[in-house]
C-alpha cells in the first residue's frame, strides 16, 4: 500500500524541520510528513560537538521544537526510517517502512561522514560526529579517556579538540595541511588559532596523515603516522569531511553533482521536487556562483525558503552565506565566498580577540571573517556583500575601526 502524502520531507535535520514548521505556518493545508533515518526528532547539530560536550546545554536544549509541537501542527514523523529509492517521475518514495507517493517534496537529507579506510578502522572507540547518538557515544568514551587523537583539522576537529581539554584530556590533532583553517586563505588567521590551540595545551602535528591505527582487546590505543609517528590514544576522532546523502536518488533522472543539483529557487530538475541545506548544490545569487554549504544557518533559511517556494511563491535565494563557531573563550563568524579572492583588508586585533578580514575580489567585498566583533558590523558586512557595489576606492578605509561600513552600501 502507498501512502499518500501532500508534503513529504525527506531527511530530518534542520533544513527539514524549519520547511515542515514553515509549510503549515505559511497556510499548507494537507499531509506534511518528515522522513528520517535517525532516531530522535529534528535537533540542531552545532550542540554535539560543543554545548554537550562541555555541559554547557541541556539535552533538551538541542531540538528544534519539541514532539508535541509537531503533533499540535499535524507534522508527522516517521522515524528511524531510511529513504531507499526515489522515483521522480512516478511522484514516489521507497523506504524500509514503506512507500509514499507525494504531491510536492524536499530532498534534506544533508551529508555523511567521509569514512577513514585503513588498516584498524575497526577497533572500538573510534568516533565520527554526525547525529546525537555518536555524540553520545563520544560523550560516554571522554568520562573514562585520558588520552584522545583527532584525525582532520575542519569544525568537526576543531570543536572536538576545544572540548577535549577543557574536559582534561591529553588532545592530539592529525593535520595532513601545514597550517590551521588554511581554506579561510590566510597565514594570520592560521597562525593565530595555531598559536591559540597551543596555548590551550592542543598537540597539533602538521603535514602528518594516518597510516595505520593499533589496538589492544579491541579498542583503539595508537595512531601510526606515514613518517612513523606513534600518537596514543584511548579514544580516537576523524573529521575528514562529508559526502552529500544521495544514495538514494540513482537512477532517478535526478543532476547530482556533488549533491542533489538546485536552481536559485532550491528546485530540482524535476516537477515539485525541491533540495535544501547541505545535501543542496544550488544557484547562489548574491555570490553569482554554484556552491554547497554545510552550516546550520544555511539549512536553517533553505528549509523555510524551500516551503514558500513548494507553496509557490518562487522566491529566489538572496542571502549571504554565514556560519560561526564556538572554541574555548571566543567565537568567531564567516560571511560569503573566500575561495576566489585576491586580496585579505584586517581591521582590529588578534591580541584583543577582535579582529574582521574583508576579502577582495576584483575591487568587491566577497566574504569577511570576524572575531570577538559585534553583530552591528557583522549585518553591515553582509548588507555590503549583497549591494555588489565597487569597494575597491574604500581600501585605505577598511583598516580603520572608525569606518562606518554604512558608508559603502
Amino acid at each position: 500500500m502507498v501512502n499518500e502524502v501532500d508534503y513529504l520531507i525527506i531527511g530530518g535535520g534542520l533544513a527539514g524541520a524549519k520547511c515542515a514548521l514553515t509549510l503549515r505556518n505559511e497556510g499548507a493545508r494537507g499531509r506534511i510528513i518528515i522522513v528520517s533515518a535517525d532516531r530522535y526528532p529534528p535537533y540542531h547539530r552545532p550542540p554535539l560537538s560543543k554545548g554537550l560536550l562541555l555541559k554547557t546545554q541541556r539535552r533538551e536544549q538541542v531540538f528544534v521544537v519539541s514532539e508535541d509541537h509537531y503533533a499540535k501542527n499535524e507534522i508527522e514523523l516517521d522515524l528511524d526510517n531510511r529513504v531507499e529509492r526515489l522515483d521522480a517521475d512516478l511522484k514516489v518514495v521507497s523506504s524500509v517502512g514503506g512507500e509514499y507517493r507525494y504531491g510536492r517534496a524536499l530532498i534534506a537529507t544533508g551529508a555523511d561522514p567521509r569514512i577513514l579506510k585503513i588498516d584498524g578502522s575497526e577497533l572500538k572507540n573510534i568516533f565520527y560526529l554526525r547525529t546525537l547518538t555518536d555524540s553520545d557515544h563520544i560523550e560516554e568514551a571522554m568520562s573514562t579517556a585520558k588520552r584522545a587523537a583527532i584525525i582532520g583539522a575542519g569544525f568537526i576537529g576543531m570543536e572536538l579538540a576545544s572540548a577535549f581539554v577543557q574536559n582534561g584530556i591529553d588532545t592530539t590533532m592529525i593535520v595532513r595541511e601545514n597550517q590551521l583553517w588554511g581554506k579561510l586563505g590566510s597565514a594570520d588567521i592560521s597562525e593565530f588559532f595555531k598559536a591559540y590551540y597551543l596555548k590551550n595545551n592542543v598537540k597539533l602535528l602538521f603535514n602528518e596523515e594516518a597510516a595505520r591505527l593499533e589496538g589492544e582487546g579491541g579498542l583503539i590505543k595508537k595512531v601510526v603516522t606515514k613518517s612513523g609517528r606513534q600518537i596514543p590514544c584511548d579514544m580516537l576522532c576523524i573529521g575528514v569531511g562529508v559526502i552529500p546523502a544521495t544514495g538514494f536518488i540513482g537512477g532517478s533522472g535526478i543532476e547530482i553533482k556533488n549533491g542533489v543539483v538546485a536552481n536559485e529557487n532550491l528546485q530540482t530538475g524535476a516537477p515539485d521536487l525541491f533540495a535544501a541545506g547541505d545535501v543542496a548544490n544550488f544557484y547562489d545569487r548574491v555570490l553569482e556562483t554554484r556552491w554547497r554549504v554545510e552550516h546550520w544557518d544555511n539549512a536553517l533559511k533553505q528549509g523555510e525558503l524551500a516551503a514558500k517556494n513548494m507553496l509557490g511563491h518562487g522566491i529566489s535565494y538572496n542571502m549571504v552565506s554565514y556560519f560561526f563557531s564556538d572554541i574555548f573563550d571566543f567565537s568567531y563568524e564567516f560571511l560569503g565566498d573566500n575561495r576566489d579572492a585576491d586580496s585579505i583588508i584586517f581591521r582590529g586585533s588578534f591580541d584583543d580577540l577582535a579582529v574582521t578580514a574583508f576579502y577582495l575580489k576584483d575591487n568587491r567585498l566577497k566574504a569577511a571573517f570576524l572575531l570577538g566583533r559585534v553583530p552591528e558590523e557583522r549585518h553591515k558586512v553582509e548588507s555590503v556583500i549583497k549591494s555588489k557595489k565597487e569597494a575597491g576606492r574604500y581600501r585605505d578605509k577598511l583598516a580603520d575601526d572608525s569606518f562606518d561600513l554604512s558608508e559603502m552600501v
